[in-house]
Order: structure tokens, then sequence, then C-alpha cells
């Protein structure tokens, strides 16, 4: 949209843009300093508004002012679910991981609830700065699950597996692999199901206006067939997630090393080896022992014990 053609400014665009912009870590940062349980702060919020509000004084439109009250609305809608201060015991857990007690960081972490994508985050850091880096890129992959675009989680699981040397290994062989897995998984499944109803609720406007306006029935076929296609995909990419954590789902071996084997069996004879912080997908579970798949396709049996599955079940 033209911003000078009625009378707006960009000055509130550039802002909210630069508010919502975060620096990426740097290598010496990876590990960041733990956060607060919650996203945003006061006076995040209050500068969001007073930015929204102060924006929309140049634009002497009804659009533009409209445009801004509804932001106005949104924010302190969003500060009045958010804005709840941390739990003692999370505040605890901060300050055993200030003092570098990172050990009794990590067992105070551990016992809090509900498991949010920030505490899996602390957790991550206490984890990897307690020596624990397996643990620590668990706890990264479950915060990834939980926020898949969160730029530090994904900064610093990428630092933990090359610190233990597994991020080739992790990294899926084929091309088209590791572009299903960065589009199908950059969203939860919460949010490829909002999208769906999102979808269908545009799709029955549509029929609706062009069964009401003959004018339109060209442009609203065209949206309804863009609907369409946008529900296939959604559709599609929620129901791949859902059929991978029910039939393969994530693991983290936490041990030094472990041998693979063609069989559960002790004395069988050993396939290949895989070391502290390999992702595998569990294709079946005999108890004691895993079936499980490393990234690059390679398959064997290891003992249960020394994994740990992502989605803790």
């Amino acid at each position: 949209m033209n911003w000078k053609r009625y009378g707006c400014k960009s000055g509130l665009t550039r802002r909210v843009k630069v508010w919502w912009h975060r620096r990426p870590c740097s290598e010496a940062d990876r590990i960041a300093p733990p956060r607060s349980d919650r996203g945003w702060s006061r006076e995040s919020c209050s500068d969001l508004c007073w930015w929204t509000w102060t924006g929309t004084e140049a634009c002497p439109t009804i659009w533009g002012r409209g445009f801004g009250f509804v932001i106005i609305c949104v924010a302190l809608v969003c500060a009045s679910t958010v804005l709840a201060f941390p739990s003692d015991d999370f505040k605890a857990a901060n300050q055993l991981y200030d003092a570098g007690k990172f050990s009794d960081a990590v067992a105070a972490y551990e016992k809090l609830q509900p498991k949010t994508a920030n505490l899996y985050f602390n957790l991550g850091n206490a984890c990897f700065r307690d020596g624990q880096i397996g643990r620590a890129i668990l706890n990264y992959e479950r915060a990834r699950q939980l926020s898949p675009r969160d730029p530090d989680v994904l900064a610093n699981l990428r630092f933990a597996r090359q610190k233990l040397g597994v991020d080739e290994v992790n990294t899926p062989s084929s091309a088209w692999q590791r572009f299903l897995r960065s589009v199908v998984f950059s969203r939860t499944p919460g949010e490829w199901a909002a999208g769906e109803v999102i979808g269908l609720w545009l799709v029955a406007l549509a029929i609706g206006v062009g069964a009401w306006t003959r004018r339109a029935r060209t442009v609203m076929l065209a949206a309804t067939a863009a609907g369409i296609a946008w529900l296939l995909a959604t559709g599609c990419a929620l129901s791949y997630q859902m059929v991978a954590e029910r039939t393969a789902p994530k693991a983290i071996l936490l041990a030094n090393a472990t041998e693979a084997r063609f069989a559960p069996l002790l004395d069988s004879t050993v396939h290949f080896h895989l070391t502290e912080g390999t992702e595998v997908s569990i294709r079946e579970d005999r108890g004691g022992w895993l079936f499980v798949e490393r990234a690059d396709g390679r398959q064997g049996w290891i003992k249960s014990d020394g994994v740990e599955r992502v989605n803790g079940k």
C-alpha cells in the first residue's frame, strides 16, 4: 500500500519492525543467560502501545486511527495474559544458574511445571554448562517443538551439536527430506490446525460472496481454489507431523557411545556406532531394545537405556 497516498507515514511500520527484530547471538554468546518465564515485559507492551498510537497520530484517516486502536487493544489483551510474574521457584532456579551452581539449577528446572519453551531453553543451557551436552540437545529439541522458529533455541541447538560433532549426522542426507523437515516442522501442530480453520472460513466466505454477487464470481472462484489448496497443504503438513510422531518418535542418545546391532541380542554383530547427542527415530520398541533409524537412513537395534524420547513419553 502507498502510505503517502492516504496521508500516512511509514514510521509506525518501521518502529514496530525494529521493536520486534531480535539480534542473533554471536558465537561467544550462544549459551545465553536464563530467560524469564514470560516472553514480554511491562515496558515492551507499553512501548508497543505508545509507538502504535504516536505512529497513527500522523495518519488523519479513519482507517489509520482504527488500525492503531485495534493494535492497542490486541496488545492490552496480550499484556493481561502474559504479564504475570514468574514463580518464586523459577526465580530461584535462575539465581542458581547465575551463581554458577549448574547441577542444582538443572534439578530445580526439572521440578518446575508446566514445561514451557523458555523453561526447556533454560534447562538446556544449565545442562550445557554442567557438561551434560547430550541432555542439553534433548531439552533444546523440546524447546524447538514448542517454539520452532525461536532463533536462540535454534542457535544453541546447532552450537551444542557442533560441540559433540553430530551436526552432520543429525541432518538428513536427502535435499528433499531437509526441505520437507524445514517446512513441515517450522510450525507447531496447533499453528497448522489454526491455519486449516482460517482457510476453511475463507473458503466459506468466498463461496458465499461469489453466490451473492455475480460480478465477483470469477475472483471468488480463484479465491476458493486458493483456499482449497491452502487447506490441502496445511492438512498434509499436520497429518505428516502427527503420523511421524506416532510411527517414528524422535529420541536423543545420552550415553557416550552406543552400539547399533543387526538383531536385539547382545552377541549380535555390531552394525554401526552412535555417539552422545545423536538424533534417532524409533521404529520399534521391544522394551529393553529399540529399533532406531539415524537421519542418514542407517538402522539398527540399541539398548533402551541411555536413550530418551523428545516427547517424553
